[in-house]
């Protein structure tokens, strides 16, 4: 295979200007680590499950293995911990205990170049030490944690672990596409925290360089900018290096399993509810409504009622691998918007449902976005779970049977982690390609938009199929009910 060419690093300036563009982020399962493919379309229109074909193994977290050490992720700009999904859930997979797998949020829109005087964006330092100390109470006897720190996670990281202090609270910083640095992190005047240094050739965000003179380099090939914090190869480099003995170091474990594996048939989901960017608790009067997903205009009863929770966060006992709606509700009962994910097959801690924020460099960015839901027919966000669209490596997504992915809106060097399909000139036809709807979110990385008419008139499934996975959402309205978000395991 030929080694995608890639762009130098940029300055941290012009880097940052660039993640301003990022609005929806995150990462699911890897291309090799999505679910099975479901079989055809019930008679309601949504895919038939075969709980024993698409559990074949159980691993239970009631007998996770305690004597790992904690893990803490922190996200990069316009991030939160939604990242850390994919690591997470294969970490659980092997064996790891899934409530020691923490994610925390931070205000990621801070003037990044007001750096201190170690070159370092430090207004994350109270939140991570907050974390870490959470951390360490919950896990006794355990008195330090692992890092991994993603993007401008990585630079809040390295301000933090500048301090003698908290340098001493981590055991090992897994550095993710977070740029060139001269040196491990750790106090000017003490010893360096020991670092896996994880980076890719395809990185055309931060290019291929990482940390000189960490103890482990590992350097990705087709790894885009956002899946370095999540692929499977991420994940096994992370496990190998962070999977402890008695000794406290590396036992030289592989993991058993590098797809994510079936839980309990009751499983834990939860999460925080928060503003785009600052992650912030949402405003007042606004509450998350959960659903079976049964019909496309009505299922019933919400199975759960979120609201204003405290700090924003969110959490419940679930049932694996049932198709959920989440439903966003604003102060006035109008609906904010609809969010889907594929069934569930064990835990998830690292949910986030956003809402827009009030923060002035958030609006610039997300203005465009929500001005897109005046629509009468159905808007959507997909969101590719492992770090952006590659139609080069073999991604695939059909909407009622229409390939939407091309060599135009989701390429290597455009990074594309979230697409818009909606009618752009509103002619009922889809054109598809990249659209130059004026004002439309579309920057060099991260977001692209596709001409795609989807019909919200009469009521029913769209049928969606992403790498083989077959799910099944409603043609919501988007003038009256918003943005309808699709995230792919």
């Amino acid at each position: 295979m030929t080694t995608p060419t890639h762009n130098p690093p940029m300055n941290f300036s012009a880097r940052s200007a660039l993640l301003l563009a990022l609005i929806l982020t995150g990462c699911g399962s890897s291309k090799s680590s999505s679910s099975s493919a479901s079989a055809e379309a019930g008679a309601s229109g949504l895919p038939v499950i075969d709980v024993d074909a698409d559990c074949p193994v159980i691993v239970s977290e009631s007998n996770c293995d305690r004597t790992q050490r904690p893990i803490l992720f922190v996200h990069g700009t316009y991030d939160s911990g939604v990242t850390a999904t994919n690591v997470a859930q294969l970490f659980a997979s092997n064996g790891f205990c899934s409530d020691r797998f923490a994610a925390m949020d931070y205000d990621s829109l801070v003037d990044l170049t007001a750096l201190t005087g170690s070159g370092q964006a430090n207004n994350a330092t109270p939140a991570i030490d907050a974390a870490i100390d959470a951390l360490i109470a919950a896990n006794p006897p355990f008195t330090q944690v692992n890092i991994m720190c993603h993007s401008q996670g990585a630079l809040q990281c390295y301000s933090y672990l500048d301090d003698p202090g908290h340098a001493a609270k981590v055991a090992h910083y897994v550095q993710l596409a977070g740029g060139p640095e001269s040196a491990p992190p750790g106090p000017p005047d003490g010893g360096a925290v020991p670092t896996l240094s994880i980076s890719s050739m395809s990185d055309t965000v931060e290019g291929p360089e990482g940390v000189t003179g960490a103890e482990k380099t590992v350097l990705l090939t087709w790894e885009d900018h956002q899946a370095v914090a999540c692929s499977t190869d991420t994940f096994v480099a992370a496990f190998e290096y962070l999977h402890q003995g008695s000794d406290g170091g590396p036992d030289g474990l592989t993991p058993q399993y590098t797809t994510i594996q079936c839980s309990d048939p009751t499983i834990t989901l939860s999460g925080l509810s928060e503003t785009l960017g600052d992650n912030q608790p949402p405003p007042p009067g606004e509450r998350l409504e959960v659903y079976e997903l049964s019909d496309p205009r009505d299922s019933g009863a919400p199975v759960q009622v979120f609201s204003d929770p405290d700090g924003g966060l969110i959490t419940w006992q679930a049932k694996r691998l049932v198709p959920y709606e989440f439903r966003g509700v604003s102060p006035d009962g109008g609906t904010i918007g609809h969010q889907y994910f594929a069934p569930f097959k064990r835990d998830d801690r690292w949910l986030r449902f956003v809402v827009p924020s009030t923060d002035p460099i958030a609006a610039v960015a997300t203005n465009a976005i929500t001005s897109l839901n005046d629509n009468a027919e159905t808007t959507f966000i997909f969101r590719s779970a492992s770090g952006a669209f590659r139609p080069d490596h073999g991604d695939t997504l059909t909407v009622n049977g229409t390939e939407i992915l091309n060599s135009e809106d989701a390429t290597t060097k455009t990074v594309t982690v979230a697409l818009f399909g909606f009618d752009a000139n509103k002619d009922g036809k889809s054109e598809l390609g990249v659209t130059s709807e004026p004002g439309a979110p579309f920057v060099p990385y991260f977001i692209r938009g596709t001409d795609l008419f989807i019909a919200s008139s009469p009521p029913a499934f769209v049928q969606l199929n992403f790498d083989g996975l077959q799910m099944a959402v409603p043609n919501w309205p988007s003038v009256t009910q918003g943005l309808t978000e699709v995230s792919f395991p």
